[in-house]
């Protein structure tokens, strides 16, 4: 329900970082993959009783999650990118809350 009006809020900003992360070399595949790194390090944070590590770490993923998808916009998606990018959200849907 707030998806659609948040979107305009989040998307011109996310689409300019895309833009000028795909222009200095950067992939979607690469994004997505540091993004996982974030999940794995707030769900140790969480585990480790340092919830607010793990909330910087959960809100460092969520940002990747958006800047992968605006650089695949950029430079063009992939089947692999879009994979990685689902894998790995039912990663962070499940370690984390685990």
């Amino acid at each position: 329900m707030f998806d659609a009006r948040l979107r305009t809020l989040i998307d011109p900003p996310l689409e300019m970082v895309g833009v000028r992360l795909s222009r200095s070399g950067w992939t979607a595949n690469q994004i997505t993959m540091i993004g996982f790194g974030f999940a794995i390090a707030a769900a140790g944070a969480i585990a480790w009783a340092a919830p607010l590590f793990g909330l910087l770490f959960v809100l460092l993923n969520r940002l990747c999650d958006g800047l992968d998808g605006a650089v695949a916009r950029v430079n063009g998606k992939t089947d692999l990118g879009g994979y990685l990018d689902i894998v790995f959200d039912f990663f962070f849907y499940g370690g984390v809350p685990l």
